[in-house]
């Protein structure tokens, strides 16, 4: 059952990521950017309790639990995801940002449930600035 709930939660929110870049234009930078802005509505909503993936993978104490494969597996579509504006804004490593970025999300998801405060999702995207910028000018492929 946990399997199933992660399975269909993966693909909306893999479509949520899509939407969110595609609602912010053509522009690889200003879609990559958008995704921390929807975070930062994301993680201000009322009950945010932080990641389902993270919290299933430290909660699923067995290796071989199925719920493992359906986080990895979102993780890379989302990977992909990244890596694909990235390709597109020309930057020299895109599947290596697009890693960073993950782990940028992945920490909004987190401090957004424990530090809320912090304003997380700001903050990761002005790392995430550092990182589009290694291919130069915004938008400049």
């Amino acid at each position: 059952m946990i399997a199933e709930v992660l399975r269909r939660s993966a693909a909306e929110d893999e479509v949520g990521y899509a939407q969110t870049m595609r609602a912010a234009g053509d522009d690889p930078h200003e879609r990559l950017l958008a995704v921390f802005d929807e975070l930062a509505t994301v993680i201000a909503q009322p009950g945010f309790r932080g990641c389902r993936y993270l919290a299933a993978d430290l909660a699923l104490a067995d290796p071989n639990h199925p719920g493992h494969a359906i986080t990895r597996h979102y993780r890379e579509r989302v990977s992909q995801l990244l890596a694909g504006e990235l390709v597109r804004l020309g930057h020299p490593q895109p599947a290596h940002a697009a890693d960073q970025l993950l782990l940028l999300i992945d920490g909004v998801m987190a401090a957004g449930a424990t530090r809320p405060d912090s304003n997380p999702a700001a903050s990761a995207r002005e790392l995430a600035e550092q990182i589009l910028a290694q291919h130069g000018e915004p938008g400049v492929s």
